[in-house]
């Protein structure tokens, strides 16, 4: 079930985001599951929630696949997780016209707030050498992840309205 880069299987990319390594892990990762990923099934729904979580895991495995050594096991719902922090923050601004919507500013700005600090966070102990036992580059794939799924959902729902104006 763990992600093991030395012989993966492909669901491996999806059942490691299910498994942890002890009951400090799986409660830390489910707190921010509860926050963020309630904030996500708001916005978009359950299957939107379950889309953005496993989409944002398998992309953090596959890119520790890509750039972590063989020698390395994946384990963990981090990945996903930090790409819920991503995804809850831009579902949350679905158009300019929210930026005049003070309770969405609110929203944003303290969701925000813990996003960057923890992405700045991620980023300042990844480049420092990182810690043993922490897959960083699940947790900053993750977010980039989250960042380019809304990102590539904006787009092609923009070029779906376009296609309807023009019928």
């Amino acid at each position: 079930m763990y992600l093991v880069h030395r012989n993966p299987y492909w669901w491996q990319l999806i059942t490691s985001t299910f498994c942890h390594g002890d009951t400090a892990h799986l409660s830390g990762n489910l707190f921010l599951l509860l926050l963020f990923g309630k904030s996500v099934e708001d916005e978009l729904g359950s299957s939107g929630l379950l889309f953005s979580y496993l989409f944002c895991g398998v992309v953090a495995n596959i890119t520790s696949l890509v750039l972590l050594p063989k020698y390395t096991v994946s384990l963990g719902a981090s990945g996903a997780v930090f790409g819920l922090f991503s995804v809850s923050i831009l579902s949350r601004l679905s158009s300019w016209r929210d930026i005049f919507d003070w309770r969405k500013i609110i929203e944003v700005g303290i969701l925000g707030q813990f996003v960057f600090g923890q992405f700045l966070n991620e980023v300042k102990t990844a480049a420092s050498g990182g810690i043993v036992g922490i897959n960083h580059v699940a947790h900053l794939s993750g977010a980039a992840a989250g960042i380019g799924m809304i990102l590539i959902l904006r787009m092609l729902l923009q070029i779906l309205e376009k296609k309807e104006k023009n019928k």
